[in-house]
């Protein structure tokens, strides 16, 4: 029987564009476009195959594999065990989405493109209850007062927040794009950090941790430390907030959670006006958070800490850490290709960066090597800060970045990607890049990615351009097969669905792209080159990361 999780992709027609041989690492970009340019627009170029591909075979032969001897192989039950069901597969797919700052847009849209109009409407419901139940609560406040304390213009100022029109101003709010991202990131936050058997909801013990922080919104000078005792009122307060937040299975959902904070912000709040809710969520979190985020330090590969002694105030900027990181990228391609020619295993990405730094500024232990190293790392902890909140202000390239490289955070808000991962992702980047390459031949000159203008070597542009949609959606069907995700349940093509669906929201029309009317061009809607990257890495750790991780430590475990 054949694995459930496993393809015809989306048909069996995809023709990928393969990478340009990298085995001379100045020749890629030559090489690549000698390829794309004497190719036809059916994508049939031919090329040296990626590290993964000599392992598994073309897209086209695993696929054929599959369908002439799938039901005859051995090791169907090691696979299953190896790949996630489709809806945990997904569900991580979409977390990971949700942390790149250039996706968010996308997953938003897909994900209420999936949602039908009961499941909205359910959702409709379920917050204007807790609304209702709010401002009947309020009432009843109100009508227990004096008539003196009724003529307070603070208090009547309050009543008028329930008036019908405040009530569905604030149903708006409660729905739009700003307050939603702030209040994940809430919900994040607190999964990370209270969550402690990570069943994705909060129970009375959990709750109560989150809860103790919370009082630093009244008094910092009144929080009660972890482990300490609250008050008879404060616990009474507290149990009877559980207890309305969590409701009858006694612990607090996702949306029971998101939607307990915004009540939070309608309290604190004098008006429906969103920045005064923006403004209330953004400073609350840092208050409520900032201390176990500052605590929570990026740590480095092992190879690297000899380098990093002493602290740097200097970070590497932007631009300058962006084509470093690619640089990268390509070194570590170049040397999983040599290894695997040598039979040889794939050095890691710790090794492989310090050794293209050390031959780049420095040799082992040179002060040169040393500060390069120090505001190249300054630049990856700033780039994974927590108050990283928009797309202006964060690196997905250092983002992704780190975690090949195989840094991390002890609380795992940042987790390094395992070897087969890196050698996977990293193995990709110059199959984009000849795709990138081909779509720019059909675009003006003037037409650039911010990042591409930002890049000093020429060969290093094509890795962060634009790539265009049909090209891309044929390319990311043959990733689907090289890992193996065929399955035609409902469940597997809803999880295959919602990554394409990723992929076409991500995309731009010319005119979306560069702000200008017409342009002589052939591509209707493209993509980037730095979408495509980070989607990938995002399935592999979706579909095999933390099982190749427990495969590892396991591994380690039997050598000790």
């Amino acid at each position: 029987v054949r694995p459930t999780w496993c393809p015809p992709l989306r048909g069996d027609e995809f023709e990928c564009p393969e990478a340009p041989s990298s085995s001379k690492e100045g020749g890629n970009a030559d090489a690549a476009h000698r390829t794309i340019t004497e190719a036809d627009d059916k994508h049939t170029e031919t090329s040296a195959v990626t590290p993964q591909q000599k392992d598994t075979g073309t897209a086209e032969e695993v696929d054929a594999t599959d369908r002439t001897d799938g039901e005859d192989r051995g090791d169907d039950e090691e696979e299953e065990e190896v790949l996630r069901s489709a809806e945990e597969a997904e569900s991580i797919f979409m977390e990971l989405s949700r942390s790149t700052p250039r996706m968010i847009k996308a997953l938003e849209a897909v994900q209420e493109e999936v949602l039908t109009d009961e499941e909205k409407a359910q959702r409709a419901v379920a917050r204007r209850a807790k609304m209702q139940e709010d401002a009947k609560a309020a009432m009843a406040r109100f009508e227990s007062m004096s008539e003196e304390e009724k003529s307070d213009p603070l208090n009547q100022g309050e009543m008028e927040l329930y008036s019908p029109e405040a009530l569905k101003a604030r149903e708006e709010l409660r729905d739009d794009p700003a307050i939603c991202r702030l209040l994940e990131k809430w919900w994040s936050s607190s999964r990370l950090y209270d969550d402690r058997d990570k069943n994705a909801a909060l129970d009375h013990e959990e709750y109560q941790a989150f809860y103790r922080r919370l009082m630093r919104l009244v008094d910092d000078d009144e929080e009660v430390e972890d482990g300490g005792q609250m008050s008879p009122e404060e616990q009474a307060q507290f149990d009877a907030d559980f207890k309305a937040d969590s409701g009858d299975d006694h612990a607090v959902s996702k949306d029971e959670y998101m939607n307990s904070i915004f009540q939070l912000a309608d309290q604190w709040t004098g008006s429906t006006d969103i920045d005064e809710y923006v403004d209330f969520l953004s400073r609350s979190y840092t208050i409520v958070f900032q201390d176990l985020d500052e605590a929570d330090e990026l740590q480095y590969p092992d190879e690297w800490k000899p380098h990093l002694t002493g602290k740097s105030i200097q970070a590497l900027s932007g631009p300058a850490a962006d084509e470093l990181a690619l640089e990268l990228y390509r070194a570590k391609f170049t040397a999983d290709n040599i290894a695997v020619d040598k039979g040889d295993v794939c050095p890691s990405f710790g090794e492989v960066s310090l050794d293209y730094i050390k031959s780049k500024y420095g040799a082992a232990g040179g002060k040169r090597l040393k500060q390069k190293m120090k505001v190249f790392a300054k630049a990856l902890a700033n780039c994974n800060a927590t108050n990283i909140g928009s797309q202006e202000s964060h690196s997905d390239w250092l983002w992704l970045f780190s975690r090949l490289v195989g840094c991390y955070t002890p609380s795992g808000r940042i987790k390094g990607i395992p070897a087969a991962g890196v050698s996977f992702v990293c193995g990709v980047l110059e199959e984009i890049a000849a795709m990138s390459m081909k779509t720019h031949l059909k675009l003006p000159s003037s037409c650039q990615t911010p990042e591409m203008k930002s890049m000093k070597a020429g060969k290093n542009s094509t890795m962060v351009g634009y790539v265009g949609l049909p090209m891309a959606e044929k390319w990311l069907g043959s990733i689907f097969a090289r890992l193996k995700l065929n399955g035609t349940s409902s469940a597997d093509m809803k999880m295959k669905d919602c990554v394409f669906d990723v992929l076409r929201h991500s995309t731009h029309t010319y005119e979306e792209a560069t702000g200008a009317a017409g342009g002589d061009h052939t591509v209707d809607k493209m993509t980037t080159a730095a979408d495509l990257f980070i989607l990938v890495a995002n399935l592999w750790c979706a579909t095999l990361g933390d099982t190749a991780e427990a495969a590892r430590e396991a591994a380690k475990a039997k050598a000790g």
